[in-house]
């Protein structure tokens, strides 16, 4: 099998543009990997999509391995974008790997959740941040019960899916 090195995409959008939303999911499920750039944010403005593509009319503009493609009409329109940027199959011992990854970056992504809940009971603590209101912790709660839930499914999908692998 060869390995083709994974395609990456750029797609410049606005905040809740579905448009831009939606370039971004069809790229993944392609297989590319992808960075959304929001405009009119802290970290982007209207003057880094007009340097990165000038004259460019509407968004979102996408860009896969340096090349414009325009919006979301063209990104649909050219059929063999899905086999520029499709993703090579990966190996029983590769999938094992990406699956040890994702447990690890999940865990270490926890441990950072727990110690931003820590620093934020010790500012509760010592006076500088006011308490949650009732309606506030439920919420917190209902919140983390969902996230549970749904951090479990994906766990049992991704067993489910190792062990059909095998």
């Amino acid at each position: 099998m060869i390995n083709l090195p994974q395609k990456t995409a750029i797609v410049w959008t606005e905040s809740e543009n579905n448009e831009g939303t939606r370039a971004a999911n069809h790229l993944r499920r392609i297989g590319a990997k992808v960075e959304v750039r929001e405009i009119n944010t802290s970290n982007w403005r209207k003057s880094d999509v007009e340097a990165a593509i000038p004259g460019y009319t509407s968004l979102p503009q996408i860009i896969v391995d340096g090349i414009v493609i325009g919006d979301l009409a063209a990104l649909l329109a050219n059929p063999d974008i899905g086999e520029k940027v499709k993703k090579t199959e990966l190996e029983p011992e590769e999938r094992k790997a990406k699956s040890d990854e994702n447990k690890t970056n999940w865990k270490n992504n926890k441990i950072a959740a727990a110690a931003e809940r820590a620093a934020v009971a010790t500012l509760i603590v010592t006076g500088r941040q006011s308490l949650p209101t009732d309606e506030q912790t439920a919420a917190a709660l209902a919140r983390a019960e969902a996230a549970k839930a749904v951090r479990a499914e994906q766990e049992a999908a991704r067993e489910a899916a190792f062990n059909a692998a095998r």
